[in-house]
Order: structure tokens, then C-alpha cells, then sequence
């Protein structure tokens, strides 16, 4: 079964998770996050400290014979139910460990939602977390678009950053947005990014006086080179490439003039034309998403 780790056993967890993490074929989300075994065993440590924010954070192993056979590092978000995989490293027998974690998930967060993040190149971890009752409800390409790679974009627009005082203006845009989209397969609504206003830089397209679009970034406290557009939308009336290329490329200029080096983005498969904007934007494909989602309310047997 798994047990929650100590950092004395950290060293020995992260020899046995770097080669996993960086074959394509059984890594895991976040797929760019370390770029030495120093920065995991950074990673790892921080997620067993006791962070005030997020104090239930922490990271999983099970053992067999004594040694590791999967690691697990889990976000927890206790007050939304929530629960994500930041790191699962198993080299075979996926599906019993994806079984174990279940249980462990189960016994500790019962009713949470539990999803797991893989490449589509991991095979068997995609069929494990299908076979332990996951419900796929996300399939994207990772796109990065590095500073060198940008071009402006010349437009009269009216595209702005948001200031709190119009957030209302724009919970209203998002909620007709996702009004059709199960809530349970939307973490970031508009109430959730009311609560953290701070760690996000949104910048709307006005017409006609009324929001009828965004490209909204998060912009992780321990990367300040990094940006990642977590929504990108128009109303239905004006969607065409050109639109979206001209809001993301708008955003891009503002973020890259704040410092940002580098923008990550994630476009579902089937969005053709938000993944052709990007692609005219500059942004080219290094990834994979498949995201897997799991109702922690029962053991798996």
C-alpha cells in the first residue's frame, strides 16, 4: 500500500523516479518542470513541508520488497475537493498501482475528484488510470512559444488587462462561456479566480463596451520566466483564427514585457481553430496532455 514519504527517503525516491520522468513513454505531468535531480529533490521536499497555504500536499511511495516501486506526488485542495497527480513514477504494473493509489485516495479524501495528468505517448499509464475509473476529460498538445519566437501583432482591438473593479464584467463573460461544461470539469471558473486574483494576469477583448473575450495567464510564484494561458476564448459571434491570434498575441506582449522568457500552452486536440492561432502566433508543439479524472468515493478492488 502506499505510505506517505519522509524526506529521509527522498534522495533514494528521486534515483528512482528521474528516468522515468523523462521517458516520453512513462513520464507525467508536468512534463518541463525539472531540469536536474537536484530541482525533483527541491520539489519533492517542498511538498512535504508543512506549506500553510496547501498543508496537506505531500508525496506517495509504495514499496515492494523494500524498494520503491511507485512514486506520487499530490496536490490537495481540501476546500474545493480536489486532488492532482504532479508526479506518478511506476515502471510496470501500472494498473495495480494506479489501483493502490485509488484505495489510498479513497481511505483519505473521500468524495474528492482525483486527476491524473499523462502524456498520450504513456500508454500503459493512460489505460491503468482508464481501467481504475478514470474519465478522460482532457486530450491537448503542450505548445511553448519562446521570447525570440514572438512577432507583434499590429491591431486596433480593444484588448486591455483586467483590473479587479471589472472582474464582475468578467465572471459574467466566463460563466455564459462555460455554461454548457459539466462543473466538475472546470477547476479554474470565475469564483476560484476571484479567490487568487493575484497570480493571474487576464487580458480582455472589448467590444461594443462588453467583454467578449480573454486570454487569461497564471503565473507560477516559482518561475517568474514562465507564463501559462489557462483559458483562451471568444463568444461565438466573432470566433475566427484571426481574433484569437490577435487577443494571444496582445497577451503575449504584455506578459513578455513583464519579463516572462517563455509561454506554455495547453489547446484541446479538437479546438482546430484556438490550436491554428497559436500555431500562427509563434508556438510550437513539445507535448502531449491526456487528463483523467476519478471520483475518489469508493475502494478499488
Amino acid at each position: 500500500m502506499f505510505k506517505i514519504a519522509i524526506h529521509a527517503e527522498i534522495e533514494e525516491l528521486v534515483e528512482f523516479s528521474w528516468e522515468i520522468q523523462k521517458n516520453i513513454e512513462t513520464a507525467s505531468y508536468p512534463m518541463d518542470r525539472y531540469k536536474s535531480k537536484q530541482d525533483m529533490m527541491d520539489t519533492m521536499h517542498k511538498y512535504l513541508d508543512m506549506n500553510p497555504q496547501y498543508p496537506d500536499d505531500t508525496v506517495l511511495v509504495l514499496r515492494e520488497e523494500g524498494k520503491p516501486a511507485a512514486v506520487v506526488i499530490l496536490e490537495v485542495e481540501r476546500e474545493a475537493c480536489y486532488l492532482q497527480t504532479c508526479g506518478i513514477y511506476t515502471l510496470g504494473n501500472e494498473c495495480h498501482v494506479y489501483r493502490e493509489l485509488m484505495s489510498w485516495c479513497c481511505e483519505h479524501f473521500s468524495g474528492f475528484q482525483l486527476y491524473i495528468g499523462l502524456p498520450m505517448e504513456n500508454d500503459n499509464g493512460c489505460k491503468a488510470a482508464k481501467d481504475a475509473g478514470g474519465k478522460q476529460v482532457e486530450n491537448s498538445e503542450f505548445l511553448r512559444l519562446d521570447y525570440c519566437d514572438f512577432t507583434p501583432i499590429q491591431s486596433e482591438l480593444d484588448i486591455r488587462l483586467l483590473n479587479y473593479d471589472d472582474f464582475h464584467r468578467f465572471a459574467d463573460f466566463l460563466n455564459e462561456a462555460d455554461k454548457d461544461v459539466p462543473p466538475d470539469e472546470i477547476y479554474w471558473n470565475a469564483e476560484r479566480i476571484r479567490e487568487k486574483f493575484d497570480i493571474w494576469r487576464i487580458y480582455v477583448l472589448r467590444l461594443k463596451n462588453k467583454i467578449a473575450g480573454c486570454v487569461a495567464f497564471l503565473n507560477p510564484e516559482a518561475n517568474k520566466e514562465a507564463g501559462e494561458i489557462m483559458r483562451c476564448c471568444v463568444v461565438q459571434e466573432v470566433l475566427s483564427t484571426q481574433i484569437l491570434q490577435t487577443l494571444l498575441a496582445k497577451g503575449i506582449e504584455g506578459e513578455l514585457a513583464e519579463g516572462r522568457k517563455y509561454i506554455l500552452y495547453s489547446v484541446e486536440i479538437q479546438n482546430a481553430i484556438e490550436r491554428e492561432a497559436a500555431l500562427q502566433t509563434g508556438f510550437k508543439r513539445t507535448g502531449s496532455y491526456v487528463c483523467y479524472q476519478i471520483k475518489c468515493d469508493r475502494t478499488i478492488a
